[in-house]
This record gives C-alpha cells, structure tokens and sequence, in this order.
C-alpha cells in the first residue's frame, strides 16, 4: 500500500506540473489544481487496505463536482 501510495503521489506532483508546460497560465486554473491536488494527496495519503466503501464511492467520485465548483467560485 505505501508503494502504491507514493507512485499516486508522484503522479499527482508530475500532473501539477503539466499545468506549467501550457502556454498560457491562467492563475484561476493554478490555483483551482493546486487546491485540488492538495485534497487528492490528502485522500491519497489517508487511504487504506481496508476502507468503507463510501471511501472511494463518494468522496473520491467527488473531486470532479469538487474541482468545477472550486472553478466556479475562483471565476
């Protein structure tokens, strides 16, 4: 589980920083990701073998609604 756990986190680092490689940077989409990375390396470093199913059912399928609200407030 920690190996699975770091690779998720490198990941989540390397899709970060994929948002620099773009053109144009627009500050309202870097910060929306920056907050949104933060929550899934939280749900990522808070996860276990053996979690309730409304772990992932509800909390992980959130993160998109999660990520267009955070969008909406920051436009």
């Amino acid at each position: 589980v920690k190996a699975t756990n770091a690779l998720g986190l490198l990941l989540l680092i390397v899709v970060f920083l994929f948002e620099f490689l773009k053109d144009e940077v627009n500050t309202n989409q870097l910060w929306s990701l920056m907050i949104l990375v933060a929550i899934t390396a939280l749900f990522i470093l808070f996860s276990r073998k053996q979690q309730s199913k409304y772990y992932s059912a509800f909390w992980v399928e959130a993160l998109p609604i999660l990520w267009a609200a955070v969008l909406m407030v920051l436009t």
